[in-house]
């Protein structure tokens, strides 16, 4: 279990070497691992560490920050209701449609005759038909290697969705190291180092930071950052990740409006993205919804 920490990404085998070559390389020692019958261990303890302590300390830290994030994002949005009896907040599903994009003139040709309808009918336009799924749920979202790109308009329930995709992280008891990172990208300054990004902009560990940071990059693959609210890819880092020349096999997630996708689509290399349409609540969880906080 703790091979790959311990000597990286396994390589293939090598060739059948006579034993005067092989004295003459250097000691094969995934080869030398390799020729033992290993098998699991389905007694061994829970709380058996695989990687650095520190690397583990730091992922609960990680852990308690989108907590606390998660929190004062739905603590704000309970703020908005008036009176003494608000209502405790929570994600409620969206329809999330990955079918693929609108070209940009369908959108202008429908925003053209929508501008001529009245209020009541284009209020109807953004609640999702009932024939409308989800095809996919967080989770899901959560689980896919792929590279996401999140595109709704304004206020749809992007935001929400990446913070329900943060609360599920936290709830897992994943026995491997994994580190998730969130930024709100209204809030971040032009970023040119990754280890300004990750410990200055979201959270720094409280020891072994040299040592978190190699096993960051190390093991990408457990790497998932988001970027929520984002118009453009000026910022170099973010650039760089998002072109995997940092942090190769991490997951980006970028959350945008229909508007800035035109904008990303030249720098963003779309073959390594899942498009997921936010289109909102459906008529039924609307439904759901009202029925909850009437009563």
């Amino acid at each position: 279990m703790t091979r790959k920490r311990t000597l990286g990404r396994t390589s293939l085998l090598p060739e059948k070497q006579t034993v005067a070559s092989a004295e003459s390389k250097m000691f094969d020692l995934h080869h030398w691992i390799s020729c033992f019958p290993f098998k699991e261990d389905t007694q061994m303890e829970k709380n058996y560490l695989q990687g650095p302590t520190a690397c583990h300390r730091y992922q609960a830290k990680l852990k308690s920050k989108a907590q606390k994030i998660s929190k004062a994002f739905w603590t704000a949005n309970k703020g908005l209701f008036e009176g003494n009896n608000k209502p405790d907040l929570s994600y409620m599903p969206l329809v999330l449609d990955t079918q693929g994009s609108v070209s940009p003139s369908k959108i202008k040709k429908f925003k053209s005759k929508k501008s001529k309808w009245g209020r009541s009918k284009k209020l109807g336009t953004y609640i999702p038909k009932e024939s409308e799924k989800a095809d996919i749920s967080p989770s899901d979202l959560l689980k896919t290697d792929k590279n996401i790109l999140l595109v709704g308009k304004c206020g749809i329930g992007k935001t929400a969705l990446t913070h329900e995709m943060l609360k599920l992280w936290t709830e897992k008891d994943d026995k491997e190291l994994n580190y998730m990172f969130y930024f709100d990208m209204r809030k971040i300054s032009n970023i040119k180092r990754l280890e300004d990004l990750l410990f200055n902009e979201f959270s720094e560990p409280d020891e072994g930071k040299d040592e978190v940071l190699q096993d960051i990059k190390n093991n990408s693959d457990n790497v998932t950052l988001i970027f929520d609210g984002i118009t453009d890819l000026s910022s170099p880092v973010v650039q760089k990740l998002v072109d995997n020349d940092l942090l190769k096999d991490s997951k980006v997630v970028l959350t945008c409006r229909p508007a800035d996708e035109d904008h990303l689509e030249e720098d963003l290399p779309s073959e390594d993205f899942l498009r997921v349409e936010v289109k909102g609540f459906s008529e039924q969880t609307i439904k759901n919804i009202h029925i909850c906080y009437a009563t």
